[in-house]
């Protein structure tokens, strides 16, 4: 029986380790797809992804990084886009309880305003920190990619997703698992209609853009597809009090993985 038993333990202690290994291995060549040297000349978007509405969160205040952003358009062949002003933190305190996280709202309340700017079947959101990382795949590559599969929502940038849970679907596509980050996004009508539908049944104060679509995917209400073909440029800090960014410059890149 003793012998059994430790067995056991060492069958257990190997799948743990092959288990530990397999992650490691996933994250590594995800992690690998994306640099930490912006692309000054990436492939121009397609008219396809042209004719989509494109809207940039940003604060009429950080016109550095309305420059950003707007370099950034340009040299993708994005001609027209609109900046959206976040809900600010007056009109939260205003319509909400003292207690709710104001960032966090903010940004949920910024995607809801947006929605309800636009009826178009598909339309992309950009926070005004991202920037293009990688030549592997172009924006083209990876929207093309997605029209092959179903979706509800296309990640052209991904971090702290469960990448071992993940699956290649092409060379410039993944089925995401819980992505997190919503900096680079196409959102489809289809998912605007289920979003509406969730929240009218939670508090939505206590939820962030990430954790709500997180929450949703591991319902298995939508279907998240994407590359890391952006990320957020950590030198422009970040306008949450609460972020490791907030005032601060040259920090380090989020990982695109995590393990839970």
């Amino acid at each position: 029986m003793q012998y059994l038993t430790y067995y056991l333990i060492g069958v257990i202690l190997i799948l743990l380790i092959l288990n530990i290994c397999n992650i490691t291995k996933v994250s590594n060549d995800i992690e690998s797809l994306i640099s930490k040297t912006v692309v000054e000349k990436p492939v121009k978007i397609n008219n396809e992804l042209k004719n989509f509405p494109v809207f940039i969160i940003n604060f009429a205040h950080r016109k550095d990084r309305a420059l950003h952003i707007s370099h950034v358009m340009n040299k993708l062949g994005f001609n027209h886009y609109t900046f959206v002003e976040p809900v600010t933190k007056e009109e939260i305190i205003r319509n909400y309880l003292d207690d709710v996280h104001i960032s966090t709202l903010s940004r949920l309340l910024t995607n809801i305003k947006i929605f309800n700017m636009t009826k178009s079947d598909k339309f992309l959101i950009f926070e005004d920190d991202v920037d293009i990382y990688t030549k592997s795949c172009s924006m083209n590559d990876i929207y093309n990619a997605a029209q092959k599969t179903e979706y509800d929502l296309i990640f052209f940038e991904i971090c702290y997703t469960l990448c071992h849970f993940s699956e290649q679907l092409s060379e410039c596509l993944y089925l995401l698992s819980q992505p997190n980050c919503n900096g680079a996004m196409l959102y489809t009508q289809k998912f605007v209609k289920k979003f509406f539908k969730y929240i009218k049944s939670i508090d939505i104060t206590k939820y962030a853009c990430d954790t709500l679509i997180i929450e949703m995917d591991k319902k298995n209400l939508i279907r998240c597809v994407g590359y890391p073909y952006f990320r957020q440029n950590p030198t422009l800090g970040s306008e949450i009090e609460t972020s490791a960014r907030y005032n601060v410059k040259h920090v380090s890149f989020d990982p695109l993985c995590r393990v839970i």
